[in-house]
């Protein structure tokens, strides 16, 4: 009976113990998460429509099982299997003026950023690429400058990838080839340049391709691309980089087009 009582108050210790380690490490991921979103903000110089004024560590009292920051304006923890933990950041369209933190690498099961349509400047910052459950990436629209971080070739689940209309230089990395999930990739209206773009076949999942208002050279020339240029020539390439074969008249007529290939 003693021995019985004593293997139970083990167990019952090991368990309270196993517990304890659990929520101390729920509480540390959670305070790491609340540590960049709060990071963010603080980099925000301007928020004119008041976005973030619900971005306050102190709990309003409502729903205390969840951390503060799942009820923040943009912000979602949508993961039920890990409850509590960031999965998308939609900040899209609310006037923000500022700089992208690089503290938001640490919220490691974000799905979706969206942070199109404000006034950020600056880099991108090349932690995003340790955002390993990453689906959907839109920078568009900003006053974001630098080069694309090679880094990105990391997020092997990105299917959407959009910075288009900033203000980026520099080549489009080849580590990007890596990301053969993605979908749609619109780079339109910055000043990246580059003349070999013959990786771009890797991303056979790709739908919507715009690479318009850039610095890349036509196929073959040498010259800016224009579009006075060889069409036909170029819708080639295409097939070939997109299907690794060269076309013949009857393998274009069956070959679906893509949604958007733009790169004047």
């Amino acid at each position: 009976m003693a021995i019985e009582r004593a293997w139970q108050l083990w167990m019952l210790s090991l368990l309270a113990h196993a517990l304890f380690l659990l929520t101390a490490s729920s509480q540390s991921i959670n305070g790491d998460e609340l540590s960049a979103l709060l990071s963010f903000k603080s980099l925000i110089r301007s928020d004119p429509r008041q976005v973030l004024s619900s971005w306050d560590a102190i709990s309003n009292g409502t729903n205390m099982t969840t951390p503060v920051f799942c009820r923040w304006t943009g912000v979602s923890c949508n993961d039920c299997r890990h409850p509590g933990r960031v999965t998308t950041l939609h900040l899209s369209d609310a006037g923000l003026v500022g700089t992208i933190s690089p503290h938001l690498g640490n919220l490691t099961l974000l799905r979706v950023l969206d942070l199109s349509n404000n006034s950020l400047d600056g880099d991108i910052p090349t932690s995003l690429g340790g955002c390993p459950k990453l689906r959907a990436m839109n920078l568009s629209m900003n006053h974001l400058s630098g080069t694309i971080p090679a880094e990105l070739g990391q997020l092997s689940k990105l299917a959407v990838f959009n910075v288009g209309h900033n203000n980026l230089t520099g080549d489009i990395p080849k580590s990007l080839s890596n990301l053969t999930t993605l979908m749609k990739f619109i780079i339109e209206r910055n000043f990246i340049h580059g003349q070999d773009l013959s990786w771009l076949g890797n991303l056979t999942s790709l739908t919507h391709f715009v690479l318009e208002g850039n610095s890349f050279t036509e196929y073959g020339s040498g010259s800016p691309v224009s579009m006075e240029g060889d069409i036909y020539s170029y819708g080639v390439l295409l097939l070939e980089m997109f299907t690794g074969r060269r076309p013949t008249e009857n393998f274009i007529n069956a070959q679906p087009t893509m949604e958007t290939a733009k790169i004047s």
